[in-house]
């Protein structure tokens, strides 16, 4: 059952993450051109100012000395929020019109994969099609009585606990 599934999926970025010790789930990607890689978070204003310091380990994915994006929810009452000084490391907010607000806040990032800041549309039309060849492959030694073991599946790349579904020569 689950080779089915991920051969159905082969086409899209899914990661099957473990939520509890029989189960298994697919968690879809968000699709973009560009490879985004996402963080977010919650932080308080102070007097209607904040820096957020970005987590380190986020920091070691992303090329944030290329600018990145930072999208604002208020969790009170207050004028309005506004980023500044967006660094490698932190980003600052202040409440609009000079506001005093001290209300709490949530954040998301999205900063470009480190090494593929240039990438966009990338063409993978060789690599699928390598994929879809493998799998007309595995369907054909299956009607040949041959057995097919789904944990070797060239789309199934485990992790851990955790896996990728993807194209076996794409990375």
């Amino acid at each position: 059952m689950l080779a089915i599934s991920l051969a159905k999926a082969a086409d899209a970025r899914v990661a099957v993450l473990s939520v509890d010790a029989a189960s298994r789930v697919a968690m879809p990607a968000i699709q973009s051109p560009k490879n985004w890689f996402e963080d977010a978070g919650e932080a308080q204003l102070s007097n209607g100012r904040a820096v957020v310091t970005l987590d380190s380990d986020f920091i070691q994915t992303v090329n944030t000395n290329e600018k990145y994006e930072v999208f604002l929810t208020p969790y009170g009452e207050c004028k309005g929020l506004y980023v500044t000084n967006r660094t490698a490391n932190s980003f600052e907010v202040h409440e609009l019109y000079g506001g005093a607000a001290s209300v709490s806040f949530g954040f998301r990032i999205m900063a470009l994969r480190k090494n593929y800041e240039n990438v966009r549309f990338a063409d993978h039309t060789a690599e699928m099609q390598k994929l879809r060849e493998q799998n007309q492959r595995m369907h054909a030694r299956k009607g040949s009585g041959q057995s097919h073991d789904p944990r070797r599946s060239p789309l199934l790349k485990p992790s851990g606990p955790q896996a990728e579904l993807r194209p076996a020569a794409v990375k």
